[in-house]
């Protein structure tokens, strides 16, 4: 029964999602776990180099995980088995050429775009997450032709963003052991339908800022650091997560992320745990990992790129 009365919530705008043709789940492994059950996939390719959580779910639907490598390209180094099913990473949101590479060669793909939001859906399946991007407590969007299964249930989020608001009434250090506890909730929560405090959430966005944003800190970054960038970056039609600035020639590399840090530039690291030894363990180990979203300005990129070049 509609509600009438009482005390206020949060007053947040109703407009559109980003993506409307999807269906809404309340994480991207858990995106990976539905197709997993609906495409009764029993063995599939995925790269040494990603998400150990992307392990951890097919795990969890029993499936069994056969690896490849990448190599400086961020493209498979070897060829594939083309009647099995294959997961690509679109790493840090900037692998659009390589996911049209891939595209031509392999039928059974599924793209990966937890780091790549904004990239749109193209023929193969695929799926995103929205916290990655958005201050949201979860929420994932699944492309393909699916639908949803009449015994998914709803999620409910409101026990999940005590991180987002201590960060807004405080800041990020208060709220990062909330943070941490809030993924580790996730990584047990079963596929569910997306909330609907997520779904709110996500329709208060300003989705054209926020790439206009993105789009113009990066290439502030590109423009600033690219001379001593070791990664090879494709700066077309890319909104990327990141800047990704590797830095493996450089000796000071081992605590310029810790010194970083101290200087609360908070860096991730992708990924703690992978398995794989060639250029995902070089990426892991020297990769700084600059933040360009939407809550950042020019002074705050120009902040950041006089850190680095005075700490190397």
């Amino acid at each position: 029964m509609h509600e009438i009365g009482g005390y206020f919530g949060l007053e947040l705008k109703n407009e559109k999602e980003y993506y409307d043709n999807a269906l809404k789940l309340n994480s991207g492994r858990n995106c990976l776990r539905y197709i997993i059950q609906k495409k009764n996939i029993k063995k599939i390719q995925i790269p040494a180099y990603t998400c150990p959580a992307i392990w951890e779910a097919l795990k969890a639907e029993g499936c069994e995980i056969k690896y490849y490598d990448i190599n400086s390209d961020m493209l498979p180094d070897s060829e594939l088995d083309k009647e099995c099913y294959v997961l690509y990473t679109n790493y840090f949101g900037i692998c659009n050429r390589q996911i049209e590479i891939i595209s031509k060669k392999y039928n059974k793909l599924i793209i990966d775009n937890a780091q790549g939001f904004f990239e749109k859906p193209k023929k193969t399946i695929s799926f995103n997450s929205a916290r990655k991007f958005f201050g949201v407590p979860d929420g994932a969007y699944l492309f393909g032709n699916f639908q949803y299964d009449d015994k998914l249930e709803k999620d409910r989020s409101y026990l999940r963003t005590g991180h987002l608001i201590k960060r807004l009434d405080s800041n990020a250090a208060e709220g990062y052991t909330e943070y941490k506890s809030n993924e580790e909730l996730i990584d047990k929560e079963e596929p569910k339908r997306m909330s609907k405090l997520t779904k709110r959430l996500l329709s208060s966005v300003n989705y054209k800022e926020c790439i206009r944003v993105r789009k113009n800190n990066f290439n502030y970054l590109h423009n600033s650091l690219k001379d001593i960038n070791e990664f090879n970056i494709d700066t077309t039609n890319n909104i990327a997560m990141i800047y990704p600035l590797l830095l493996k020639n450089y000796n000071c590399k081992k605590d310029l992320k810790e010194r970083l840090i101290n200087e609360k530039i908070y860096l991730a690291t992708y990924w703690k745990g992978q398995k794989d030894n060639g250029y995902g363990n070089i990426l892991e180990t020297y990769l700084l990992p600059l933040p360009i979203d939407q809550r950042y300005s020019q002074i705050d990129m120009d902040y950041m790129v006089c850190k680095i070049k005075n700490l190397i």
